[in-house]
């Protein structure tokens, strides 16, 4: 855990190192799933934020951002509620 001493060490070190080129960047588009059986659409929403890659429509407002409802393309949502 990054609370813990040894983690702290360990972060302070790839600080110094360089090596959380992408740590900030997936840090600050942290999701939380909404469903249980959401966990890779999460994740794929998260990465694409990341990477600002451009949804081409708005989230919210001005905001162009992923969100799990515009991954509905594949696979249906309720199906993947229902099946994971």
């Amino acid at each position: 855990a990054f609370t813990s001493r040894r983690g702290k060490k360990l972060f302070q070190s790839a600080m110094e190192g360089n090596g959380l080129k992408s740590f900030f960047h997936l840090v600050e588009q942290h999701h939380t799933q909404t469903e249980p059986a959401f966990c890779g659409i999460s994740t794929l929403v998260l990465a694409l934020n990341a990477l600002a890659v451009d949804p081409g429509k708005h989230w919210k407002g001005p905001w162009r951002w992923y969100e799990e409802k515009m991954l509905n393309c594949c696979m249906d949502l309720e199906e993947i509620k229902e099946n994971g």
